[in-house]
């Protein structure tokens, strides 16, 4: 049996391939923006449109499987990565000017730092360690979205919204988290690949926080969303976060429950709700050893008082959890 050739639209594989070969080999730039653009126009399909507040339509992309799949790129293979940001640097017509040449009609962008900024997250990314890949999470997502909106509709460059609520509360509208949250947020970027560039560079900002976000081991899950900006043209938001759950999986009241020997579904559920890895396995022994187990539990304060109950002795654990 002969092989057969995988076809887009009549094209093999190997005729796009050969195609692709020949612009970029002719016109590096030319390729990098009909790919980029590609991109874009492939994530597009992806917009809801939402009534402002001034009732003008505003299109909203959810864009965290693209996000996702981008970040992934560079944590999994951080010195890999170097090869983008040398191509970024290449760019500079001087130490603190770059030509931005993705969409299609160069714009020159002053930068705070200049080439020392891009030169010293290429020296990051050499000594980093590859990470786990994140996964794009619909809660993370929902938030990053209603975030968007108010970003534009106020015109707002800020983490907290019109009404001054944090990302902690805009996530906590979708699901429950726990351990650590992050958000960044960046502005005048239309392409995932210069979003990520902009991010890991972080020019501007001593801190690195946007690059701490990307390359925080504390962190598993992302949602991102992306639209336009009243000052800024565009915006994207990304919500990071170690662990998130849909709130009819986990116990959303406080309460207070006991188990004696064996685990009611009830019990179960309410150490579920609880982020602490080995506490379903911990519990299960004490019960298997016929302790009495009693759980105090409070979803509004994020904390869980344990009592067992074992041989005339009593053992208390205190829980915290969801600090951002």
């Amino acid at each position: 049996m002969g092989a057969s050739a995988s076809t887009l639209n009549d094209v093999t594989q190997e005729e796009l391939i050969k195609q692709c070969t020949e612009v970029y080999a002719t016109d590096p730039l030319k390729w990098e923006f009909i790919l980029a653009e590609a991109k874009k126009k492939a994530v597009e399909t992806k917009k809801e449109v939402f009534s402002s507040e001034g009732n003008e339509t505003v299109e909203v992309v959810r864009c965290s499987t693209e996000m996702c799949e981008m970040i992934n790129r560079v944590r999994i293979d951080p010195p890999a990565f170097v090869f983008e940001l040398e191509k970024h640097l290449e760019l500079f017509i001087d130490e603190f000017v770059y030509r931005d040449v993705t969409g299609g009609q160069g714009v020159n962008i002053r930068t705070v730092e200049g080439k020392a900024a891009v030169r010293e997250a290429i020296i990051f990314l050499k000594n980093s360690a590859p990470l786990e890949a994140l996964n794009p999470n619909q809660f993370l997502e929902s938030a990053a979205v209603d975030h968007c909106l108010d970003l534009y509709n106020n015109g707002l460059t800020t983490h907290d919204g019109s009404n001054g609520c944090t990302i902690a509360e805009r996530i906590e509208k979708y699901a429950a988290w726990s351990g650590s949250i992050a958000e960044s947020i960046n502005f005048n970027q239309v392409y995932p690949l210069k979003t990520l560039l902009t991010l890991i560079i972080d020019d501007g900002f001593p801190s690195r926080g946007n690059r701490k976000n990307v390359f925080s081991d504390k962190f598993k899950l992302v949602g991102a969303a992306s639209g336009p900006h009243k000052v800024y043209k565009q915006v994207c938001v990304m919500d990071f976060a170690s662990d998130v759950k849909d709130f009819n999986t986990i116990v959303n009241t406080d309460c207070k429950v006991e188990a004696v020997g064996q685990m009611s579904d009830e019990f179960r559920k309410v150490v579920n709700s609880i982020p602490v890895d080995t506490l379903l396995s911990d519990m299960e022994k004490e019960l298997s050893e016929k302790a009495t187990v009693e759980i105090n539990f409070s979803f509004t304060t994020k904390t869980a008082e344990i009592k067992i109950k074992k041989d005339a002795t009593t053992l208390t654990r205190r829980l915290r959890w969801g600090s951002a």
